[in-house]
């Protein structure tokens, strides 16, 4: 339901803020966010992590949105001992109004799910292949 997502502030490699708006079936209003985003890297560990949280004042409300306030997000990637990685997602939204829960239901479960193929498909297209370290600021 994701109708367009963009960077909107790009602070450093590994934090920036990004703007979402979500097209949702009628009759309910669609949603816009901005989030700030930060990725953070554990090599002892092995785990690299993004915490995405909503925040205000930094883009324009889209008069046609309900602009989400509190919203939390969490993907955690950690390489296991036989060299796959271990994906988890984890997330809090308020949706700031009503929302049918068939609409809460399929937004929280197919949009890691999408997510995570669109990941796999891009992982494997060869795109990055030979692409240097994605943040060498962390």
């Amino acid at each position: 339901m994701c109708k367009h997502s963009e960077v909107h502030q790009n602070v450093s490699n590994s934090e920036y803020y990004v703007y979402t708006y979500n097209d949702l079936p009628f009759p309910i209003k669609d949603r816009d966010i901005l989030a700030h985003v930060q990725w953070k890297n554990d090599p002892q560990n092995l785990v690299l992590s993004m915490l995405s949280s909503a925040t205000s004042g930094v883009k324009e409300i889209n008069p046609k949105a309900v602009r989400l306030t509190h919203a939390v997000a969490k993907w955690q990637f950690t390489e296991q001992s036989d060299g796959s990685v271990l994906v988890e997602n984890i997330a809090h939204v308020e949706p700031n109004g009503p929302i049918p829960a068939w609409i809460s239901n399929r937004l929280m479960i197919s949009s890691p799910y999408r997510t995570l193929l669109g990941m796999r498909r891009l992982a494997e297209s060869g795109a990055y292949d030979n692409h240097p370290e994605s943040f060498p600021d962390l």
